[in-house]
């Protein structure tokens, strides 16, 4: 069974499109590796998969915000393309990319004993100064992953012991690389349910579902929570419903686990966890399952498979239904890539295997990443070289192994010592030919164009509203459709709906739409639509008030509240009385304030119409007018909120008979 357990507590100290054009692969040679023709064959390569009946198990908390962050000055220099040159070791990178040029990396730095996050925006010549915050202990393997749209990335890390005993779950975010204004992180501290020694995470996002929903972060972690469990197979995802909520999720029954990768499939929406697992003294793996659109999808379910060797450092990516894991195996006595692959995802009759590389010497630590349609590039190291090797077929055959790292016998031989960004098109890993240990880039494949990526950007009032569209990206977007609808008033008679078709907005191009002209009076809801075949639809709702023919665009922290006061005897407009909006969950110095004024624009209908603009929290409205009795109503205002109407009735104190 499921369990459920709500968490709340303070804040306390401390954030692809793939585009179906080719890539260009230059001198790609492929062995025909069917699995008899293997130099050494004396091996099945064949894997076992079983589905395991169990249910996972849930819990859930409210994040907490890091606000410690400093900055950090590694004097980063270009020096083909150098990343970090440090006195000190510089290890286990993580890379995210964003167009051709921007790059957000982050890395464990010993001077600042600490993650830094650092960006270039000239595509890996130059990188700015770092920033970190100021966490208790030393964190280690950050891993940062691409939103899927505008500039935001996510990023997580494994906490130190020292920092609430390694049982916190960080995110870090940034919706532009080069500005660390942006960048925030965030966490939720499971300690308090036994939760500790993290030992390994990784991070997958995706932008298909809610704004604060970055995606799945899989850990390898341990719990003294109900059955409890040692270094067991975990995940961790927002609350869907609740924008500062997340849930942690686990199965009982396979402690032992040791490394982990996560991807979600952009098409399918379903996410793959995989695990290196020690049971019954071998290496195997674990391969969970669930739906990114849907947490309770009763399809979830987590996997076994063994090989004939250990299997260990699993990597993976996945789309379409197109799943690819690579691991180390040593079924042959030395360590080779052995690839597991699929075009049904985890369909126990549509698994096969095929090796990216053996020899008798060590291959390890791979990394892999999906390009577009059947393609997908992987790293390892071999001899202290970092090798990159290229599928066209969905994982069936793997190309000649090219060395990336431009000085022989560079590259550290461990665990997460490199990383691939997006689409593969470059990696970061740590390197030691300057005498101590420097990230570098390199290249692997000439970034893809981007696929057009529709946005709504500024939205402007008037007689009419003009809205901006842009086209983000590297291609020309046909048939984009558009409407706008506005509807509201005081009266609720304000209701105009205005749509066309844009036969063609160019690669980074913007365009401008304009509603019909507006007439009326009151708060009103503006919606935007736009939508191109093969493109996600984008929309955006914003509130507005229109006065006669001129409506203005609202703040979006601004609510519109509106009303009307009556007499309670005679029903009738009562006009010029006065409105105090007194908040109520604002922190007590300020709780003295309040939002008084005329009731505004009465001799417009002359019919006691009031308008207030209130930033989102709970509020008491009160009414007065001299020789009436106030009334006051409360109300809540929910950020990104509608209009809310709300009406007041004043009761005379005297009454006059003729």
């Amino acid at each position: 069974m499921m369990e459920k357990l709500y968490y709340v507590t303070s804040l306390c100290v401390s954030i692809l499109l793939i585009t179906s054009t080719g890539v260009v692969l230059s001198d790609v040679v492929y062995r025909d590796m069917e699995y008899g023709d293997l130099e050494r064959n004396m091996c099945s390569w064949n894997v076992e998969i079983v589905r395991v009946d169990k249910s996972p198990m849930l819990l859930s908390a409210n994040k907490q915000i890091s606000d410690s962050l400093f900055t950090f000055v590694p004097n980063a220099l270009n020096i083909n393309y150098q990343v970090t040159h440090g006195l000190e070791d510089e290890k286990h990178p993580a890379l995210g990319r964003y167009g051709v040029e921007t790059f957000v990396a982050a890395y464990e730095d010993p001077n600042a004993e600490d993650i830094v996050w650092t960006f270039s925006i000239d595509g890996g010549n130059t990188w700015a100064d770092g920033i970190y915050w100021n966490l208790d202990g030393f964190p280690g393997y950050p891993a940062i992953d691409y939103w899927g749209s505008d500039m935001r990335f996510f990023g997580t890390f494994v906490p130190a012991p020292e920092d609430n005993a390694g049982g916190s779950t960080y995110l870090f975010e940034c919706t532009d690389p080069a500005d660390p204004a942006t960048y925030n992180l965030v966490y939720w501290n499971w300690t308090e349910y036994g939760w500790h020694d993290t030992k390994d995470v990784d991070i997958a996002c995706d932008n298909s579902q809610n704004e604060w929903e970055w995606g799945i972060t899989s850990l390898v972690t341990s719990t003294t929570y109900g059955q409890g469990y040692t270094d067991g197979p975990t995940i961790s995802y927002a609350d869907p419903e609740d924008p500062d909520r997340a849930y942690i999720n686990w199965y009982y029954g396979y402690d032992g686990c040791n490394h982990t990768s996560v991807d979600i499939d952009s098409v399918t929406y379903k996410t793959y966890a995989v695990y290196d697992w020690y049971n019954e003294s071998m290496w195997k793996l674990l391969v969970r399952v669930d739906d990114f659109s849907n947490w309770e999808w009763q399809g979830a379910a987590i996997y076994t498979v063994e090989g004939m060797g250990n299997l260990t450092c699993p990597s993976i990516a996945a789309h379409n239904d197109n799943l690819v894991i690579l691991v180390e195996t040593d079924e042959n006595g030395s360590k080779d890539i052995l690839c597991i692959y699929s075009r049904q995802g985890m369909n126990n009759n549509s698994l096969d295997t095929s090796l990216v590389v053996d020899s008798p010497d060590n291959e390890c630590f791979p990394r892999v990443s999906f390009v577009e349609n059947n393609t997908f590039i992987c790293t390892f190291v071999k001899n202290r070289n970092l090798y990159k090797s290229i599928s066209t077929d969905g994982g069936r055959h793997w190309s000649e192994p090219e060395q990336i790292n431009d000085v022989k016998g560079t590259v550290v031989e461990e665990y997460k010592t490199s990383d691939l960004c997006e689409q593969a098109t470059n990696a970061v890993w740590e390197d030691d030919r300057n005498g101590n240990i420097d990230i570098y880039l390199g290249e692997l494949i000439p970034v893809p164009p981007q696929p057009p990526s529709l946005k709504i950007g500024g939205i402007t009032g008037g007689p009419d509203i003009t809205v901006t569209i842009k086209n983000t990206g590297d291609l020309a977007v046909e048939n984009l459709t558009w409407n706008i609808t506005v509807i509201g008033g005081t009266t609720g008679k304000i209701d105009v709906k205005t749509n066309g078709v844009i036969p063609e907005l160019q690669a980074h191009h913007s365009t401008h739409i304009k509603t019909g002209q507006i007439i009326g009076f009151g708060p009103v809801e503006i919606n935007i639509t736009i939508n191109a075949s093969g493109i996600k639809t984008v929309t955006k709702r914003i509130n507005g008030i229109t006065i006669g023919v001129w409506t203005t665009v609202l703040d979006p922290n601004l609510i519109p509240v509106t009303g009307i006061v009556t007499n309670k005897r005679t029903s009738k407009p009562v006009v010029g009385a006065k409105i105090v909006a007194k908040p109520k969950t604002i922190p007590a110095p300020l709780l003295r304030w309040s939002w008084t004024g005329r009731i505004p624009f009465h001799n417009f209908y002359n019919r006691g119409v009031f308008i207030l603009l209130l930033p989102p929290g709970t509020y008491n409205i009160t009414a007065h007018k001299r020789w009436y009795k106030p009334e006051t109503k409360p109300i809540v205002i929910e950020p990104g909120s509608s209009p809310i109407k709300i009406n007041l009735s004043l009761e005379p104190r005297f009454v006059f008979k003729k």
